[in-house]
Order: C-alpha cells, then structure tokens, then sequence
C-alpha cells in the first residue's frame, strides 16, 4: 500500500508571523451556539476563544450541530466541504485544494504537550487518492528534509485514502500506523495525542471509539518530531478530483494541557 507525501502544513498562512489573521466577517467566538463561522464563499479565518484555537476554512463551518446520541461531542463544530471540485477551493496553489482545520498555539522545541479531541465522519466519507488529511502535526523546519525556515511542512500525518488509514512520518519516509477506512466512518471517535517536540521527540496517538474505548490506531514512536514553532492542526483538508464525494464531519471538546 502506497502513501503520497504531501508538504503543505505551512504554506496556506505565514508561519513567520505565527500567528492567523483574522477577516473581518471571522469575530471571535465567545460561546454561543449555532453560528456560521464560515460559509464557503472564500478563504476565511478566525479564533475560538474558549478552546485557544485559530481555524481556517474554505468550506462551511458552524458552531454546533452535534446530537448527544450520535456524535458524543459537547463543544461541537460542524465542518461540510462540497462535492464540486471548483467550489470551496484554499487559493493560490497549482493543485487545486479545499479545507477546514483547526490549529494549536505554537509551542517549543523540548516541550511536552498532551492533546484531546473528539470527531464523526459521515459514512461517505470514504478516502481520497491524493491526500486527505484529518491531522497534522506542523513544524517550521522539517528535520533532515531541505525545507526553508520560513517554510516548513507535516512532521506527521493522518490521511483517509480510498486504500485505507495511514500515519505518516515524513521525517523517515515511513507509515507508523494503519486502520481501515470503515474503522474510522460513522464512529464516534476519540484521539488523544501526547508529544514531546523537537529533534528528538516522543509521539504517543491513540484514537479510539469515544463510547467503548475499542482501540482503532495505536502507535508510540521516538524521533524527530519538530525544530521550533511546533503545532497541531486537524480537520479536513482534501486535494480535490472529479466525482469526489461531498465532505460532512463533527469535530470538538478539544482539551490541551503541558506535561
């Protein structure tokens, strides 16, 4: 099974000013519900408050929209991408792209983090043949890859590809953890992520079924795992392509915390 290697943590946003802007139409959430954050007639920005996260999005975000029998998230945000590969696009890259990610404050090389969240992916929602990414974990430099230092790319990556889950480690090329596609759809899930940034890291990632706690990937890995401005982004972030299906995913009750 083949994984394509995909650098495109840094280049939707400056990481040299590290931090997003915001648009005017993006306030600051404050913890109401049901409100449209973005509504997919551009590139749009903005800061959840309560949570210490920045989004980006392409597509339609809401505030909201979760049931409390189906998805199993309190704090919930409703992510939908269309199936029209010229709609919703991120601009200004040769391959045409959409997305709607979240994003960790920036942390430093030698520090300990442990990150909580919780999704639900619609059961259609069955992969891509380029690149599907649900997470990142970004650096500004990627370790012995000639990335600039205002560049930067994916330390590690989660896809759901129509040939199935896979974690990559883009420092060493390899995929560290796999899962089947269905494992992931229509299952309330919980991942729980514990890193130690910087040349030589520790990843602890585990995502499991949020109601029985089934365990559907697993992996703890040393290596190099960032080299300064290190961050988290999850989401949906897709190469678009002819046929694709219309995206519809639940993400929320993020928690972070240093160790």
């Amino acid at each position: 099974m083949l994984f394509p290697t995909v650098l495109i943590c840094a280049t939707a946003f400056s990481l040299v000013a590290a931090r997003l802007t915001r648009s005017p139409d993006a306030p600051v959430l404050l913890g109401r519900a049901d409100v449209t954050l973005a509504d997919g007639t551009s590139m749009q920005y903005g800061t959840l408050a309560p949570e210490g996260l920045e989004w980006q999005s392409s597509g339609v975000l809401i505030k909201g929209g979760c049931s409390s029998t189906l998805q199993f998230i309190t704090d919930c945000y409703e992510l939908e991408l269309s199936d029209d590969p010229s709609q919703e696009l991120d601009p200004g890259y040769a391959t045409a792209r959409q997305r709607i990610e979240f994003l960790t404050p920036h942390q430093n090389d030698g520090t300990s983090w442990k990150y909580t969240w919780r999704s639900y992916y619609q059961s259609y929602d069955t992969g891509s043949n380029s690149f599907f990414h649900i997470m990142q974990m970004c650096v500004l430099r990627i370790i012995g890859l000639s990335l600039s230092d205002t560049g930067g790319g994916p330390a590690v990556f989660l896809d759901i590809l129509a040939s199935g889950v896979a974690l990559k480690d883009v420092t060493t090329s390899t995929v560290i953890a796999t899962a089947t596609v269905a494992s992931l759809l229509a299952t309330p899930l919980q991942h729980t992520l514990s890193v130690t940034y910087g040349p030589s890291g520790k990843l602890d990632y585990a995502i499991t079924n949020s109601q029985t706690a089934a365990s559907i990937l697993k992996v703890s890995k040393t290596g190099a795992f960032g080299a300064g401005e290190n961050y988290l982004k999850f989401g949906m972030y897709r190469a678009v392509y002819t046929g694709m299906p219309g995206l519809k995913s639940w993400y929320g009750d993020y928690t972070a915390e240093q160790t």
